[in-house]
């Protein structure tokens, strides 16, 4: 059986930035997730995460972006080819080490994902403090049913 992960990245003490996690933590409460589905809080770690992204065979990463003309808590998934092309474009996260490192370092590792995804969520603020802004927080919800769509989607697929 394929091994899909979740990866939920965030700082969850600079607002926004948490919103990865928060979606993980949602989807953990949820019954009925396949036992091949691995959720992890990927939190503020990076290149310690390559590992995990390497052993997958589905990945799809929640995190806080950058959406060109997006309102705060703006939803976009983006699979394949497509989160390829937003990671080349610019610094889209709100991380030191970006998505981008961890993708090419699993890359270089060896890794060759059947699908892989981006869950984009458009953060408000990444200030210093706990807890996501009113925007941001309506987001998980739906960011996690797009995590469980896609779920379904790549794992027919695989």
């Amino acid at each position: 059986m394929n091994r899909i992960l979740i990866l939920g990245m965030g700082n969850t003490v600079m607002g926004d930035d948490g919103v990865g996690v928060r979606v993980v933590e949602y989807l953990r409460e949820i019954d009925g997730l396949p036992e091949n589905v691995e959720l992890i809080d990927g939190g503020t770690s990076s290149f310690d995460l390559v590992p995990e992204v390497v052993d997958s065979d589905v990945t799809i990463i929640v995190d806080a972006v950058v959406l060109s003309d997006a309102a705060p808590g703006t939803v976009r998934c983006l699979v394949d080819d497509d989160a390829d092309g937003f990671l080349r474009s610019t610094r889209r996260t709100a991380h030191e080490v970006g998505l981008a490192e961890i993708v090419d370092l699993a890359r270089l590792s060896g890794w060759t994902p059947r699908h892989w995804a981006i869950v984009g969520i458009q953060f408000a603020s990444v200030a210093s403090g706990i807890g996501l802004s009113d925007p941001v927080a309506a987001a998980v919800e739906p960011a996690a049913r797009t995590v469980i769509d896609l779920i379904g989607t790549m794992a027919v697929e695989s």
